[in-house]
C-alpha cells in the first residue's frame, strides 16, 4: 500500500514491482473480466436468453429497493 501510495519504503525493488509487474498485470485483468462480462451479457440478450430477464429484473428491483 505505501508503494502505491508514493511513501518511500526503503526498497527501490518496490516500486519496480508494483508499478512494472502486478499493477499493470491487476488493470488488464480486470479490464478482460468487464469486457467478458459485457459480451457476455450482448450474446445473452442476442440470443434471448430467459436468465437475462430475470437477472436484468432482479437488478432494476434491487436498485428501487435502494432509493
Amino acid at each position: 500500500m505505501k508503494t502505491l501510495l508514493g511513501v518511500n519504503t526503503g526498497n527501490p525493488d518496490h516500486l519496480l514491482v508494483i508499478n512494472t509487474l502486478r499493477l499493470p498485470r491487476t488493470l488488464v485483468a480486470f479490464m478482460v473480466g468487464v469486457a467478458l462480462a459485457i459480451s457476455g451479457t450482448i450474446f445473452q440478450g442476442l440470443t434471448r436468453n430467459p436468465l437475462t430477464v430475470l437477472l436484468v429484473s432482479m437488478l432494476g428491483q434491487a436498485s428501487l429497493q435502494l432509493q
